[in-house]
């Protein structure tokens, strides 16, 4: 597998956009990369505070490694930003 972003280009948050940082994580996520996802759809989160999908893929990832917790408090905030969702 060849890696959607140099390590370089992942070490440097803002050669990205949000949207970028949450389709690599969502790829990690789908192939059970749970923590490595979170540390992007963090940096997505992080560019875009207000980045629904992000919050929405990052609780599933918590929830699938028992998180439920901190799943939760994802998904509120998710449930927050857009009630439709």
């Amino acid at each position: 597998d060849v890696p959607y972003f140099t390590q370089e280009r992942a070490d440097n948050p803002r050669s990205r956009t949000a949207e970028e940082w949450c389709n690599f994580a969502m790829e990690l996520y789908a192939k059970d990369q749970f923590t490595e996802a979170i540390r992007y759809f963090d940096e997505a989160i992080r560019l875009k505070p207000d980045y629904k999908l992000a919050y929405y893929y990052r609780a599933a990832c918590k929830e699938d490694m028992k998180e439920e917790k901190a799943a939760l408090t994802d998904y509120q905030i998710c449930m927050h930003l857009d009630p439709l969702f």
